[in-house]
């Protein structure tokens, strides 16, 4: 699928910290299209809260529905994941595919937390077929693998 469009954005930091970013790429499903967010978010506690609502502001400007994929650096339940959730209208999709499991995915040496995740906004959690960890060492941490069923369109 091609990407039609692409940027980046810087998040906001603390003095003396280390930057951020959040990518942005719009997908061409076949004429319908998504919107795809990656980040890596601070270990900063202060700042983190920042960086999300920054954001959550990002995507209620979207006119397309939303994928967030990255390291949060924050484990859930936590304030910072249910802004996420109540503000950005996103679903967890591991959570959602995987109830009651924990999906941890740090440290990868021995996972007992879990800060990576892949949110969905609607009508995208409906086409979730699953979500499952990718236990490797190539990282210190795990990855998430999400499968969609991505629906026909007349041009697909």
């Amino acid at each position: 699928y091609p990407i039609v469009i692409q940027g980046g954005f810087t998040l906001p930091k603390s003095f003396g910290t280390e930057s951020r970013t959040v990518n942005r790429v719009v997908v061409d499903l076949g004429g319908e299209h998504i919107t795809v967010y990656g980040t890596h978010l601070t270990i900063v506690r202060k700042d983190t809260l920042k960086q999300i609502t920054e954001i959550n502001e990002m995507i209620a400007k979207e006119v397309y529905p939303v994928i967030l994929a990255g390291d949060l650096n924050v484990v859930s339940p936590s304030p910072e994941i249910r802004e996420l959730v109540e503000r950005g209208k996103l679903v967890d999709s591991f959570s959602l595919a995987n109830p009651g499991k924990p999906g941890f995915t740090f440290p990868a040496s021995n996972a007992s937390e879990r800060v990576d995740y892949i949110f969905l906004q609607e009508p995208l959690a409906a086409y979730l077929v699953s979500a499952s960890v990718l236990e490797t060492r190539a990282s210190d941490h795990h990855s998430i693998l999400v499968k969609l069923k991505v629906p026909q369109t007349e041009q697909s």
